[in-house]
């Protein structure tokens, strides 16, 4: 019995468990489009581990106007917040610097006539 025991402890030691994730990326994912008119999932995390990794995929029809987005943080829903990346039409990638209580808020103002965006977020490793 001590055998099978320590046999199973060892492979639990060797075995790669996948990352947790942090509640701020669990809670960042979704995606809106100029055909529902509407949003499905959410735009706003708190609680970031360093090293999430949010990405954001913009999908806009050309000749379309073209709607920016950026990610802002702040500490409260009611409080100020500071820009963490520059205002752009183009897909990117955002990777949490440092482990956050802040929250993290994707902003834009709506789909626009064929456009498609998707958010998500890669736990840290």
């Amino acid at each position: 019995m001590k055998l099978i025991a320590s046999g199973l402890l060892g492979m639990a030691l060797i075995t790669p468990w996948p990352a947790l994730a942090s509640a701020g990326c669990n809670a960042f994912h979704g995606m809106v489009d100029d055909q529902t008119k509407g949003e499905g999932g959410n735009r706003v995390g708190a609680g970031f581990s360093k090293g999430d990794t949010l990405t954001v995929k913009i999908h806009q029809a050309p000749g379309q106007m073209k709607e920016t987005v950026n990610l802002l943080e702040y500490a409260s829903p009611d409080g100020p917040f500071r820009a963490l990346t520059e205002e752009t039409s183009n897909s990117f990638t955002y990777m949490v610097p440092s482990s956050t209580g802040d929250f993290i808020y994707l902003n834009f103002s709506g789909a626009l006539p064929g456009m498609i965006v998707t958010w998500s977020c890669t736990p840290a490793k």
